[in-house]
């Protein structure tokens, strides 16, 4: 509330329905909801898909075929596979705080 008092839980009418990420808000593990930054669920959706597509590659599956399966062009499944590492980078960068400059 904007006059400084705080809720308890009991009193507020809210539902922790969670995400696609987590079913529970207040059990998520990442620091800050992905409901709060920018284009962050962009970020972790292209991040899984990094991940499966270098497992794909690492089976022996084309990058065409690739593409195909995941309706993308090669470009994209090319620039994937180009990242370095196996994806947890972009794990880390998920789940470090988020210092907001604004006041």
């Amino acid at each position: 509330m904007s006059d400084g008092t705080v809720l308890l839980q009991e009193y507020v009418n809210w539902k922790d329905g969670g995400c696609d990420l987590h079913p529970a808000c207040l059990e998520c593990p990442l620091q800050r909801c992905i409901e709060e930054e920018p284009r962050r669920r962009q970020k972790r959706r292209i991040a899984d898909r990094a991940g499966q597509i270098k497992g794909m590659r690492a089976r022996g599956i084309t990058c065409r075929e690739i593409a195909a399966a995941f309706g993308v062009s090669t470009r994209t499944v090319q620039r994937a596979l180009e990242q370095g590492g196996s994806g947890m980078e972009m794990q880390k960068e998920l789940s470090r705080p988020h210092i907001s400059l604004k006041s």
